[in-house]
């Protein structure tokens, strides 16, 4: 129930929807829907990623908001 704005590694902005907020069901083990925060803002979040647009790396090992909390 959750928009998180949050920033890869590289520094490119990436937005996570949890819970309700998703529109997308992920099947990749992320515990979230990840978009980027562009296209977050004009309304298009019929997507998953699963590596960063900029610089390629797992979203789940580069994103703060989903990397496991101890």
């Amino acid at each position: 129930m959750a928009v998180i704005n949050d920033k890869c590694q590289c520094g490119a902005k990436i937005t996570v929807l949890t819970d309700t907020d998703k529109t997308e069901t992920c099947y990749k083990n992320i515990p979230a829907q990840v978009v980027t925060t562009n296209d977050f803002d004009n309304g298009i979040t019929d997507y998953t990623l699963f590596r960063c647009m900029r610089c390629s790396e797992p979203v789940e090992e580069t994103v703060p908001a989903l990397k496991p909390h101890p």
